[in-house]
Protein backbone atom coordinates (compact mmCIF):
# COMPACT_ATOMS: atom_id res chain seq x y z
CA UNK A 1 0.00 0.00 0.00
CA UNK A 2 3.01 2.13 0.95
CA UNK A 3 4.36 1.80 -2.36
CA UNK A 4 0.88 2.59 -4.63
CA UNK A 5 0.63 6.18 -2.20
CA UNK A 6 3.86 6.78 -3.07
CA UNK A 7 3.35 5.79 -6.72
CA UNK A 8 -0.05 7.57 -7.25
CA UNK A 9 1.46 11.12 -5.15
CA UNK A 10 4.51 11.19 -7.46
CA UNK A 11 2.55 11.06 -10.47
CA UNK A 12 -0.27 14.01 -9.49
CA UNK A 13 2.84 15.76 -8.67
CA UNK A 14 3.93 15.65 -11.98
CA UNK A 15 0.87 15.93 -13.80
CA UNK A 16 0.72 19.74 -13.91
CA UNK A 17 3.88 19.68 -15.41
CA UNK A 18 3.18 17.63 -18.25
CA UNK A 19 0.59 19.79 -19.27
CA UNK A 20 2.91 23.31 -19.02
CA UNK A 21 4.80 21.06 -21.46
CA UNK A 22 2.23 20.46 -24.01
CA UNK A 23 0.41 24.11 -23.53
CA UNK A 24 4.32 25.08 -24.53
CA UNK A 25 4.67 23.10 -27.37
CA UNK A 26 1.14 23.99 -28.89
CA UNK A 27 2.16 27.98 -28.55
CA UNK A 28 5.17 27.18 -30.05
CA UNK A 29 3.26 25.59 -33.15
CA UNK A 30 0.27 28.44 -33.16
CA UNK A 31 3.10 31.19 -33.37
CA UNK A 32 4.98 29.03 -36.04
CA UNK A 33 1.72 29.30 -38.25
CA UNK A 34 1.14 32.51 -37.77
CA UNK A 35 4.49 33.56 -38.46
CA UNK A 36 4.05 31.43 -41.70
CA UNK A 37 1.01 33.06 -42.81
CA UNK A 38 2.43 36.81 -42.24
CA UNK A 39 5.42 35.71 -44.46
CA UNK A 40 3.44 34.58 -47.07
CA UNK A 41 1.71 37.46 -47.30
CA UNK A 42 4.17 39.67 -47.40
CA UNK A 43 6.43 37.76 -50.06
CA UNK A 44 4.11 36.12 -52.32
CA UNK A 45 5.21 32.89 -54.61
CA UNK A 46 7.04 34.29 -58.11
CA UNK A 47 4.51 31.92 -59.70
CA UNK A 48 1.26 33.99 -58.49
CA UNK A 49 2.44 37.39 -59.07
CA UNK A 50 0.25 39.40 -61.09
CA UNK A 51 0.44 39.39 -64.91
CA UNK A 52 2.26 41.55 -66.38
CA UNK A 53 0.53 44.14 -68.91
CA UNK A 54 2.82 44.91 -71.91
CA UNK A 55 2.16 46.39 -75.39
CA UNK A 56 3.10 43.83 -78.20
CA UNK A 57 6.64 44.31 -79.62
CA UNK A 58 7.07 46.76 -82.60
CA UNK A 59 10.44 47.57 -84.33
CA UNK A 60 12.88 49.83 -82.14
CA UNK A 61 14.94 52.48 -83.98
CA UNK A 62 17.58 51.65 -81.51
CA UNK A 63 18.29 48.48 -80.44
CA UNK A 64 17.17 44.71 -81.70
CA UNK A 65 16.06 43.04 -78.30
CA UNK A 66 15.41 39.13 -79.50
CA UNK A 67 14.63 36.84 -76.91
CA UNK A 68 15.82 33.29 -78.15
CA UNK A 69 13.98 30.09 -76.87
CA UNK A 70 15.72 26.78 -76.82
CA UNK A 71 13.42 24.06 -75.77
CA UNK A 72 14.01 20.18 -75.42
CA UNK A 73 11.73 17.80 -75.02
CA UNK A 74 12.99 14.82 -73.10
CA UNK A 75 11.82 12.07 -70.59
CA UNK A 76 10.83 12.94 -67.45
CA UNK A 77 13.23 10.20 -65.48
CA UNK A 78 12.86 7.00 -65.09
CA UNK A 79 8.77 6.96 -66.42
CA UNK A 80 9.56 6.01 -70.37
CA UNK A 81 5.93 7.76 -71.40
CA UNK A 82 6.41 10.70 -69.68
CA UNK A 83 7.84 13.71 -71.82
CA UNK A 84 8.77 17.32 -70.18
CA UNK A 85 10.23 20.09 -71.70
CA UNK A 86 13.30 21.89 -70.84
CA UNK A 87 13.85 25.58 -71.85
CA UNK A 88 16.84 27.65 -71.84
CA UNK A 89 16.40 31.42 -73.35
CA UNK A 90 19.22 33.88 -74.42
CA UNK A 91 19.34 37.46 -75.12
CA UNK A 92 20.56 39.04 -78.29
CA UNK A 93 20.86 42.64 -78.58
CA UNK A 94 22.72 44.80 -80.83
CA UNK A 95 22.49 48.53 -82.03
CA UNK A 96 20.27 49.06 -85.20
CA UNK A 97 20.95 52.69 -84.93
CA UNK A 98 24.14 54.82 -84.69
CA UNK A 99 23.05 55.45 -80.86
CA UNK A 100 24.95 52.25 -79.48
CA UNK A 101 23.97 52.04 -75.69
CA UNK A 102 26.62 51.54 -73.04
CA UNK A 103 24.66 50.75 -70.03
CA UNK A 104 21.66 48.61 -70.61
CA UNK A 105 19.48 46.63 -68.06
CA UNK A 106 16.85 43.92 -69.14
CA UNK A 107 14.52 41.57 -67.85
CA UNK A 108 12.82 38.55 -69.40
CA UNK A 109 9.68 36.77 -68.18
CA UNK A 110 7.15 34.22 -69.43
CA UNK A 111 3.06 33.18 -68.42
CA UNK A 112 3.31 29.54 -68.94
CA UNK A 113 0.01 27.54 -70.04
CA UNK A 114 -0.69 26.79 -66.37
CA UNK A 115 -1.32 30.74 -66.00
CA UNK A 116 1.71 31.54 -63.90
CA UNK A 117 4.14 34.13 -64.11
CA UNK A 118 8.20 32.78 -64.64
CA UNK A 119 10.69 35.56 -64.05
CA UNK A 120 13.52 33.45 -66.25
CA UNK A 121 16.84 36.61 -65.67
CA UNK A 122 17.39 40.13 -64.55
CA UNK A 123 20.58 41.31 -65.91
CA UNK A 124 22.39 44.48 -67.27
CA UNK A 125 25.64 45.22 -69.26
CA UNK A 126 28.46 48.47 -68.47
CA UNK A 127 30.80 50.52 -69.87
CA UNK A 128 31.46 48.47 -73.08
CA UNK A 129 29.52 49.27 -76.23
CA UNK A 130 26.89 46.48 -77.36
CA UNK A 131 28.56 44.94 -80.24
CA UNK A 132 27.52 46.17 -83.61
CA UNK A 133 27.35 41.85 -85.17
CA UNK A 134 25.26 39.62 -84.46
CA UNK A 135 27.57 36.95 -84.57
CA UNK A 136 28.75 38.20 -81.25
CA UNK A 137 25.79 39.88 -79.42
CA UNK A 138 25.75 39.57 -75.29
CA UNK A 139 23.95 36.95 -74.54
CA UNK A 140 22.73 35.69 -71.03
CA UNK A 141 22.15 31.86 -70.66
CA UNK A 142 19.48 30.48 -68.16
CA UNK A 143 19.82 27.35 -66.55
CA UNK A 144 17.06 24.62 -67.74
CA UNK A 145 13.50 25.53 -66.71
CA UNK A 146 11.29 22.61 -67.21
CA UNK A 147 7.03 23.89 -67.71
CA UNK A 148 4.89 22.53 -69.41
CA UNK A 149 5.31 25.20 -72.23
CA UNK A 150 4.89 29.20 -72.51
CA UNK A 151 1.89 31.30 -73.85
CA UNK A 152 3.41 34.86 -73.52
CA UNK A 153 6.70 36.27 -72.97
CA UNK A 154 7.76 39.60 -71.41
CA UNK A 155 10.41 42.31 -72.26
CA UNK A 156 11.95 44.80 -70.06
CA UNK A 157 14.50 47.19 -71.27
CA UNK A 158 16.11 50.03 -69.73
CA UNK A 159 19.25 51.40 -71.80
CA UNK A 160 20.74 55.10 -72.26
CA UNK A 161 20.68 56.96 -75.51
CA UNK A 162 24.51 58.16 -76.22
CA UNK A 163 23.34 60.46 -78.98
CA UNK A 164 21.16 62.56 -75.87
CA UNK A 165 23.91 62.90 -73.12
CA UNK A 166 21.03 64.76 -71.21
CA UNK A 167 18.22 62.83 -71.88
CA UNK A 168 16.67 60.16 -69.57
CA UNK A 169 17.59 56.84 -69.78
CA UNK A 170 14.57 55.47 -72.23
CA UNK A 171 12.40 51.89 -71.05
CA UNK A 172 11.11 49.43 -73.52
CA UNK A 173 8.30 46.94 -72.07
CA UNK A 174 7.17 44.78 -74.77
CA UNK A 175 5.51 41.60 -74.91
CA UNK A 176 5.23 38.69 -77.24
CA UNK A 177 2.25 35.66 -77.65
CA UNK A 178 3.75 32.38 -78.11
CA UNK A 179 3.28 31.17 -81.97
CA UNK A 180 1.08 27.97 -81.33
CA UNK A 181 0.72 24.53 -83.77
CA UNK A 182 -2.63 22.30 -83.89
CA UNK A 183 -2.54 18.94 -84.87
CA UNK A 184 -5.66 20.38 -87.73
CA UNK A 185 -2.97 22.02 -89.33
CA UNK A 186 -0.40 19.78 -89.91
CA UNK A 187 -2.17 19.17 -93.22
CA UNK A 188 -2.27 22.48 -94.00
CA UNK A 189 -1.44 23.42 -97.54
CA UNK A 190 0.21 26.57 -96.66
CA UNK A 191 2.60 24.46 -94.94
CA UNK A 192 3.59 23.03 -98.34
CA UNK A 193 4.72 26.89 -99.86
CA UNK A 194 8.27 26.78 -100.18
CA UNK A 195 9.01 30.48 -101.01
CA UNK A 196 7.99 34.10 -99.81
CA UNK A 197 9.23 37.55 -100.18
CA UNK A 198 9.68 38.52 -96.50
CA UNK A 199 11.91 35.95 -94.72
CA UNK A 200 14.33 32.79 -95.51
CA UNK A 201 13.91 30.75 -92.42
CA UNK A 202 16.01 27.18 -92.52
CA UNK A 203 17.69 24.55 -90.28
CA UNK A 204 20.23 22.46 -89.74
CA UNK A 205 20.60 19.33 -88.22
CA UNK A 206 23.38 17.13 -87.50
CA UNK A 207 23.73 13.55 -85.82
CA UNK A 208 25.63 13.98 -81.98
CA UNK A 209 28.68 12.41 -81.14
CA UNK A 210 26.64 9.90 -78.87
CA UNK A 211 24.16 8.59 -81.48
CA UNK A 212 21.41 8.54 -79.62
CA UNK A 213 19.97 12.13 -80.32
CA UNK A 214 20.27 14.89 -83.31
CA UNK A 215 21.54 18.58 -83.01
CA UNK A 216 19.42 21.36 -84.62
CA UNK A 217 20.20 25.09 -85.39
CA UNK A 218 17.61 27.51 -87.19
CA UNK A 219 18.68 30.35 -89.25
CA UNK A 220 16.69 33.57 -90.20
CA UNK A 221 17.72 36.36 -92.62
CA UNK A 222 15.15 39.03 -93.42
CA UNK A 223 15.12 39.76 -97.51
CA UNK A 224 13.92 42.96 -97.24
CA UNK A 225 16.86 45.02 -95.53
CA UNK A 226 16.06 48.96 -96.25
CA UNK A 227 12.95 48.94 -94.20
CA UNK A 228 12.13 48.27 -90.00
CA UNK A 229 10.45 44.99 -89.55
CA UNK A 230 9.10 43.06 -86.43
CA UNK A 231 9.52 38.92 -86.81
CA UNK A 232 8.81 36.31 -84.22
CA UNK A 233 9.32 32.57 -85.12
CA UNK A 234 8.66 29.53 -83.61
CA UNK A 235 9.28 25.64 -84.24
CA UNK A 236 8.07 22.59 -83.26
CA UNK A 237 8.97 18.91 -83.60
CA UNK A 238 6.14 16.56 -85.31
CA UNK A 239 6.66 12.76 -84.52
CA UNK A 240 5.57 9.61 -86.43
CA UNK A 241 2.49 9.33 -84.83
CA UNK A 242 1.61 12.98 -84.94
CA UNK A 243 2.53 14.58 -81.36
CA UNK A 244 3.38 17.81 -81.51
CA UNK A 245 6.43 19.60 -79.37
CA UNK A 246 7.80 23.16 -79.51
CA UNK A 247 11.45 23.18 -80.20
CA UNK A 248 13.55 26.83 -81.40
CA UNK A 249 11.49 30.03 -81.04
CA UNK A 250 12.91 33.76 -81.89
CA UNK A 251 10.53 36.38 -80.37
CA UNK A 252 11.29 40.46 -81.26
CA UNK A 253 13.67 40.47 -83.79
CA UNK A 254 14.06 43.25 -85.38
CA UNK A 255 17.61 43.38 -87.11
CA UNK A 256 17.69 43.08 -91.14
CA UNK A 257 20.94 41.17 -90.13
CA UNK A 258 20.72 37.52 -90.79
CA UNK A 259 20.54 35.57 -87.25
CA UNK A 260 22.06 32.05 -87.06
CA UNK A 261 23.16 31.03 -83.07
CA UNK A 262 24.52 27.81 -84.42
CA UNK A 263 26.61 28.20 -81.48
CA UNK A 264 23.54 27.12 -78.85
CA UNK A 265 22.01 24.07 -80.52
CA UNK A 266 18.93 22.30 -79.65
CA UNK A 267 18.79 18.58 -79.01
CA UNK A 268 16.51 15.87 -80.53
CA UNK A 269 16.61 12.77 -79.14
CA UNK A 270 16.03 10.01 -81.51
CA UNK A 271 13.65 8.32 -79.28
CA UNK A 272 10.91 10.77 -80.00
CA UNK A 273 10.87 9.62 -83.02
CA UNK A 274 10.59 12.98 -84.72
CA UNK A 275 9.53 12.63 -88.81
CA UNK A 276 9.24 16.68 -89.65
CA UNK A 277 10.06 19.96 -88.21
CA UNK A 278 7.38 22.80 -88.35
CA UNK A 279 7.92 26.31 -88.33
CA UNK A 280 5.76 29.29 -88.24
CA UNK A 281 7.10 33.26 -88.61
CA UNK A 282 5.19 36.39 -88.47
CA UNK A 283 6.92 39.32 -90.30
CA UNK A 284 5.24 43.00 -89.44
CA UNK A 285 6.30 45.51 -91.59
CA UNK A 286 6.70 49.52 -90.30
CA UNK A 287 3.26 49.95 -91.48
CA UNK A 288 1.84 47.88 -89.35
CA UNK A 289 0.88 45.23 -92.15
CA UNK A 290 2.06 40.90 -90.92
CA UNK A 291 2.95 38.22 -92.80
CA UNK A 292 2.70 34.37 -91.72
CA UNK A 293 5.11 32.43 -93.26
CA UNK A 294 5.35 28.43 -93.43
CA UNK A 295 7.48 26.03 -92.88
CA UNK A 296 7.66 22.04 -92.84
CA UNK A 297 10.24 19.71 -93.88
CA UNK A 298 11.44 16.22 -93.18
CA UNK A 299 13.93 15.52 -90.19
CA UNK A 300 16.10 13.06 -92.69
CA UNK A 301 16.26 15.45 -95.56
CA UNK A 302 17.80 18.28 -93.05
CA UNK A 303 20.59 15.85 -92.08
CA UNK A 304 24.24 17.66 -93.09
Amino acid sequence: MKNKKQKSKFSFFLFPDKINLLTYFLAIILYAALLGAILAIAFPKRSYRVILDYPYGEYNEDLNIALYVRTTPQKAGDEEEKIELSHRFYAYLSPISANKPKKVRFAFSGLDTQGRMQYFFETDRHGKEIATSVYSNYHHLKSNLKSEGFSKYFIKVVYDRVLEEDAAPKTLKISENVLTLGSKELKHENFDQAENDYLDVSFKISEASDKTKYTGSISLEPKIKEEGSHINVQSWLVTEDRKIYPFIGVYNYTSSEKFNPSHYPADIHKYLNVEYIYAKAEYRDLSGNTVTIYYKEKLTDLLG
